[in-house]
C-alpha cells in the first residue's frame, strides 16, 4: 500500500491522480510525442471565464492563461493550442 509523507495510505497517489485529471481534462494538456516534446493544449473551462495554471511536464513547465476568449500558452515544446 502506498503511503504519503503523512503516513496516510494512498495520499500521494490520490493527489497525483487528481492533478492529472485537472491537467488533462480542464487544462487539456496532452502529449503529441514522447516525453511531451510536442503537446496539444485544448482547455475545457466550462463556465470559468479566467484560468491561470502551470502544468509540469518532462520537457518543462507549460504555462496556460485563458482570459475570456483569449488563450496564451508558454511551452518549452512546440504546442498546438485551441479553445
Amino acid at each position: 500500500m502506498a503511503r504519503g509523507d503523512s503516513g496516510t495510505p494512498g495520499l500521494l497517489s490520490g493527489g497525483a491522480t487528481a492533478l492529472s485529471a485537472v491537467a488533462w481534462g480542464l487544462l487539456g494538456v496532452r502529449p503529441l510525442a514522447l516525453g511531451f516534446s510536442r503537446i496539444r493544449v485544448a482547455p475545457q473551462p466550462g463556465p470559468l471565464k479566467r484560468l491561470h495554471a502551470v502544468v509540469p511536464t518532462p520537457a518543462g513547465p507549460v504555462r496556460i492563461e485563458l482570459d475570456g476568449g483569449s488563450l496564451h500558452v508558454e511551452s518549452p515544446s512546440p504546442a498546438a493550442a485551441s479553445i
